[in-house]
């Protein structure tokens, strides 16, 4: 992960809490692994892109670009990422 939305360990943390959930409530291995993948692939593919995307920003040629751009999408540091505090592993249901 990208480093633009300071969520690397904590991602690494809510892997490890719902790794731990998924082979506790499955029967198998195999079955708890497919179940933390279903459980995590969206939400860690979400902050990717869009860790992608800030640093896209944060390095455009110019401080008036960057400017001008963060204005325009009402954009300020983790003030659009309003999903990453809102997620819990201990509680979020498993699909």
């Amino acid at each position: 992960t990208l480093p633009f939305l300071a969520s690397g360990a904590v991602m690494a943390i809510e892997d490890a809490k719902i790794l731990q959930r998924a082979l506790d409530e499955n029967e198998t291995v195999e079955r708890g692994l497919d179940s933390y993948q279903r459980n995590r692939l969206k939400r860690t593919a979400k902050i990717q892109n869009r860790s992608r995307q800030a640093g896209l920003l944060y390095h455009l040629p110019s401080r008036f670009m960057r400017r001008t751009v963060f204005k325009a999408l009402n954009f300020r540091s983790g003030s659009n990422e309003h999903f990453l505090p809102e997620y819990d592993a201990c509680t979020i249901p498993l699909v």
